[in-house]
């Protein structure tokens, strides 16, 4: 009875946890990579362009490739093995089809993707 529907309830409080937490982590590693395209490695000489800053395909693709240092990459990578596990999860978590926890998924990644992208400062690191 009522001790089923609470645990329900409080699953999709952590679904929508889950969800808010994996849009940050997403906005934590691109931040990430842009500090260490920042950090003096890409000189950009296109004194054109309104902005010196690369689109994030491209600091991505470049940073891996800039001579960086086995624990700067070592973090990279991490990030990159535990954002993608989350996906999965959470793709698993979608699949089962269950309507109130697809909503709590979508719900969770739009409130984060919301405030990550609002509130998140550029001095994250």
């Amino acid at each position: 009875g009522i001790l089923i529907r609470l645990g329900f309830i409080i699953s999709l409080v952590i679904i929508f946890g889950m969800c808010f937490a994996y849009e940050g982590l997403i906005a934590y590693r691109a931040r990430y990579d842009s500090y260490l395209t920042d950090s003096s490695m890409f000189p950009l000489d296109n004194t054109n362009a309104k902005s010196k800053k690369p689109p994030y395909s491209f600091q991505a693709y470049h940073v891996v490739n800039s001579g960086i240092d086995f624990s700067q990459q070592l973090i990279r990578s991490s990030l990159f093995a535990f954002s993608n596990g989350s996906s999965l999860l959470i793709m698993m978590i979608f699949m089962l089809f269950n309507g109130y926890m697809c909503i709590s998924c979508v719900a969770g990644a739009f409130a984060g993707h919301l405030f990550f992208s609002l509130y998140m400062p550029e001095e994250v690191l």
